[in-house]
């Protein structure tokens, strides 16, 4: 199995649906559960300084195309797959590159484990689960809430000594022989 088709599997266990935008060349998946979308940018490596740009340049047209598809940007990421690597170069430089788009280098199956939005090694929320569950908020915390609030915290920011004196007033951080 090739790179391409292991990155595409792991996409596939990770609740990702592969989707068609006219002006993307590229395959393109999105998570309709936490609105992540991601392109698989699967072209021959050039071992030459214009590589970078040539990528960014990419991800900008892909970042003008998926704005005007309101998408949020924000979870849109382009995996850069480097399949034959003939050079022995890494090409992690261009995950620092973050102009246009967030990107991930995937030279080698490991590397599909490094991404957290497609690990299936992890629980991946269903909105099922999500549904049903009641969150309460511990009654310390409920009082440290009102107790900034009536020191106007609700209405301008709290000097450090301010919350420092509302914690000690609430014993919110302190250690109890339960």
């Amino acid at each position: 199995m090739n790179l391409l088709d292991k990155l595409t599997n792991h996409i596939y266990k990770s609740k990702y649906k592969k989707i068609s935008l006219e002006e993307i060349k590229f395959d393109t998946f999105y998570n309709e559960v936490d609105g992540k979308l991601i392109i698989i940018f699967n072209e021959q490596i050039r071992q030459d300084s214009s590589f970078r740009e040539e990528i960014n340049n990419v991800a900008k047209d892909i970042r003008d195309i998926i704005k005007n598809d309101n998408f949020n940007l924000w979870n849109a990421y382009l995996l850069v797959l480097v399949n034959k690597n003939s050079f022995k170069e890494k090409y992690y430089y261009i995950e620092r590159d973050v102009r246009n788009l967030r990107k991930y280098v995937i030279q080698n199956e490991n590397d599909i484990l490094r991404i957290p939005f497609i690990s299936f090694e992890k629980n991946i929320k269903d909105s099922d689960q999500t549904k049903g569950h009641n969150y309460s908020v511990s009654e310390e915390l409920k009082k440290l809430y009102e107790s900034l609030k009536d020191r106007g915290g609700d209405r301008k920011k709290l000097t450090n000594s301010e919350i420092d004196k509302t914690m000690d007033e609430t014993r919110f951080l302190e250690v109890r022989d339960d």
